[in-house]
C-alpha cells in the first residue's frame, strides 16, 4: 500500500461514520428550523439530545399496525403497471 491509500475496511467505516454524522446534523437542523418556524426558541440541549431521544423511543416502541391492503387495488395493479410500461415505451 502506498502512503495515500487506505485500507478498504477503514474506508467503509469512514463512509459509515460520515453518513451517521450527516444524518444526525440534518435531524438537528430539521428540529431547529421547525422550532423557529413555530415561533419557539429551541434549547441547545433539546436540539442536541432530540435525535438520540427519538431514535431510542423508536427502538423500544412496539411496531404499529398498517392498514389492510386494498383488494381492488391489488387486482388492478398489474393492468395499470402494464399500461404505464407501454406508455413509457411509446
Amino acid at each position: 500500500m502506498t502512503a495515500t491509500s487506505m485500507h478498504p475496511l477503514a474506508a467503509v467505516a469512514l463512509v459509515g461514520a460520515f453518513l451517521t454524522v450527516g444524518v444526525y446534523v440534518v435531524a438537528v437542523l430539521d428540529h431547529a428550523v421547525w422550532a423557529v418556524a413555530a415561533g419557539r426558541r429551541p434549547a441547545v440541549r433539546q436540539l442536541v439530545a432530540g435525535p438520540v431521544h427519538r431514535a431510542a423511543l423508536l427502538l423500544v416502541s412496539a411496531p404499529g399496525d398498517t392498514e389492510r391492503t386494498d383488494a381492488q387495488g391489488w387486482a388492478l395493479a398489474p393492468a395499470l403497471l402494464a399500461g404505464l410500461a407501454a406508455l413509457a415505451l411509446a
